[in-house]
């Protein structure tokens, strides 16, 4: 499996193109916006691109869907308790990032303990609210995307529609912090950090 990362939008979110070695399949989790290299990388492969994937539908993290949709004949996944989100810009708050109103309805609306895979790379689906009521985050041995809940030494904001500091608390504690120690964690912001060392030092739990 090969991931690469690309900061994308106004917010410079981390946007991530996840590779099966074998087969070439791909997908690409929380496109913000545009990015040319993005696309390169995509067109490189010369398989396309299988799924869209978002963590959770802030403006931030969806301002790139609707052109990888077009472009390319890939699938939209998204939490199912996110759709209240996904479908109102003012939930969503696209217009404040984009001065555009972006509503989405997923092909596929995930739940907790359902897969997705690329080849033969399986990813499990962890529901983890807190920042948004519809928050995922998803799972292969040895690395998980975790949006805007869990960052390295910092956690989500939960004072957006929807937010709950006890439910991140929670997501954090018993969904995330069960993983092994040594797994990658790939936020929606700033660097990547693993589970043992925001275990040890992340202030916020």
């Amino acid at each position: 499996m090969d991931i690469k990362t690309y900061m994308t939008g106004p917010l410079q979110v981390n946007t991530y193109l996840v590779t099966d070695d074998t087969t070439g399949e791909c997908f690409v989790v929380d496109p913000g916006g545009h990015s040319d290299r993005l696309i390169e990388d995509i067109e490189k492969n010369g398989h396309g691109l299988k799924y869209v994937v978002l963590t959770h539908g802030h403006g931030d993290h969806i301002g790139g869907v609707n052109e990888l949709l077009e472009k390319y004949s890939a699938k939209l996944l998204a939490g199912d308790k996110e759709r209240v989100i996904l479908e109102s810009s003012m939930y969503n708050e696209s217009f404040a990032f984009f001065r555009k109103a972006i509503e989405l309805k997923a092909d596929v609306y995930l739940k907790e303990n359902d897969t997705f895979a690329i080849g033969e790379t399986e990813f499990k689906v962890l529901e983890t609210p807190g920042h948004t009521p519809g928050g995922l985050s998803f799972y292969h041995p040895g690395v998980v995307f975790t949006g805007d809940t869990l960052f390295k030494l910092s956690v989500g904001r939960t004072d957006f529609f929807g937010g709950s500091w006890e439910e991140m608390l929670s997501s954090i504690e018993n969904k995330l912090y069960k993983l092994p120690d040594d797994t990658l964690v790939l936020p929606g912001h700033m660097e990547s950090s693993t589970i043992g060392f925001e275990k040890k030092y992340n202030q916020f739990l």
